[in-house]
């Protein structure tokens, strides 16, 4: 069973950014969903988040659980200011299950990409690479 994984906010970029680890599966996606409930309930700028998929070992989720989500998401957003969300996903089933995600969104408030990379993830949100990969500093200086 996967652990309950931290999500930090970047006051200064405003974004929500989550790291799981291990599963990424329906019980997991349903913290995040609380969590992106009480932050938005209580955080009235908008703000954007990042999804960050390239620790996860593991994707359980189905058809039916991912169209749940995004059900779920783009009602909780209705009345919310349009924002971004990087799902950022290496492999080819994050990228696949991102990607699925992604199309169910259109047309909602929140307006989904999902990246390969850490620079696109960057591009895509308007951040410094360092925001989304802070171990870039460090390894563009030993290069």
């Amino acid at each position: 069973m996967s652990k309950p994984q931290r999500i930090v906010f970047d006051e200064e970029y405003l974004l929500a950014i989550y790291r799981p680890t291990g599963r990424f599966d329906a019980k997991m996606a349903d913290r995040l969903l609380r969590f992106l409930f009480l932050v938005e309930s209580a955080e009235t700028r908008p703000f954007n988040r990042l999804l960050d998929l390239s620790r996860v070992r593991e994707i359980q989720l189905n058809e039916a659980e991912v169209s749940r989500i995004a059900e779920w998401r783009r009602s909780a957003v209705e009345k919310r200011e349009p924002f971004r969300t990087a799902i950022l996903a290496p492999t080819p089933l994050g990228f696949g299950v991102g990607h699925m995600y992604e199309r169910l969104m259109k047309g909602s408030n929140i307006k989904v990409r999902v990246v390969q990379t850490a620079v696109m993830a960057a591009r895509w949100l308007a951040v410094p690479l360092a925001v989304i990969d802070p171990q870039a500093v460090r390894k563009s200086a030993v290069v």
